[in-house]
């Protein structure tokens, strides 16, 4: 029978900005997910920092198999990809605006679509094999005196068959128009995470990613093209209450004028996966080329996360 097995690897762990990588050996028994959890001291008077400066304390946070990248990507990105996988965004508590009161963020880094699957977490590994990095930003905003705790969610005696994988790429156009990134071929991937520099809700109207389609084997497939507000909206059918709750708080007469900014304005995700049961999974085997035409509105950095469901065995095509 599967047991869930809460471990914790680091305890209020003191980090400073520009400090080296802190790495730390992972359990060897199957792993649902990670919850890093950062308290800080909030810096400033009648303010509160925005969860982009929160979680721009961890500049990289990387799962190492044997030296090999399963999880890679700022904590900022991590967090906003199980805000697409789940549909969990970070948590922050308490909201104050008061200069010098505690707060606390918690966000989780899963290795399955949802929590505690025990046919889908990192399998068991040889002890050593497994390492988790994390990164210090060399340069904190809004914070100060962090902590850093990391709990691992483990199951025990169950044999996962999958999990997944995502790490990070990224794009720096050299002019407006459209550009292509390419994806492995091989994998099955249930969705793609982008992050724009410039999201067209300023005055400009004018994005990063302006529009955007996905070719395999150059022929336009699932997405033949689509505009950056509608697949950002198609992208809140699962989470519109999130967005709600992330730009509007009230707040008490002399507190701070408003939360957090809305950093889920600079992102979209490809969802292959809507149903959840792996039936429209994008499949690349066999196949020669995939990649995604971005049209870029403004020439600026784009970065982009794939995800992977390793372990998958079933021919192309068919269900899992």
């Amino acid at each position: 029978m599967a047991r869930r097995h809460n471990t914790i690897l680091h305890e209020r762990v003191a980090l400073a900005a520009g400090a080296v990588p802190l790495d730390k050996d992972l359990p060897i028994n199957p792993i649902s997910f990670l919850t890093i959890v950062l308290k800080l001291i909030n810096d400033g008077v009648a303010t509160v920092p925005t969860m982009a400066n929160i979680l721009g304390v961890l500049s990289n946070v990387e799962v190492l198999l044997d030296g090999r990248s399963l999880v890679q990507g700022s904590l900022a990105d991590l967090a906003v990809m199980t805000q697409a996988l789940w549909g969990v965004g970070p948590t922050l508590q308490p909201i104050t605006g008061v200069d010098d009161n505690v707060l606390h963020c918690a966000v989780h880094i899963p290795f399955g679509r949802q929590a505690w699957m025990q046919n889908e977490a990192l399998p068991t590994t040889r002890k050593g094999d497994l390492t988790l990095r994390l990164t210090p930003a060399a340069a904190f905003t809004g914070v100060q005196t962090l902590l850093l705790t990391v709990e691992v969610r483990q199951i025990l005696d169950v044999a996962p068959e999958r999990f997944l994988k995502y790490v990070t790429s990224t794009k720096t156009p050299t002019a407006t128009g459209p550009h292509e990134v390419d994806l492995l071929t091989g994998p099955d991937y249930i969705g793609t995470l982008f992050y724009g520099t410039t999201k067209p809700h300023d005055a400009s109207q004018l994005a990063s990613i302006g529009k955007l389609k996905l070719k395999v084997d150059d022929v336009e497939q699932m997405i033949p093209e689509t505009r950056f507000e509608a697949l950002y909206a198609e992208w809140q059918t699962k989470w519109q209450l999130a967005e709600d709750v992330r730009q509007h708080v009230h707040v008490v007469a002399g507190g701070p004028a408003s939360y957090i900014d809305n950093m889920y304005a600079h992102y979209l995700y490809v969802d292959f996966d809507p149903m959840k049961d792996l039936t429209y999974r994008l499949i690349t085997r066999g196949r020669s080329r995939c990649h995604y035409v971005i049209t870029a509105d403004v020439a600026d950095a784009i970065r982009f996360l794939p995800v992977e469901v390793v372990g998958l065995t079933t021919e192309a095509g068919a269900p899992a």
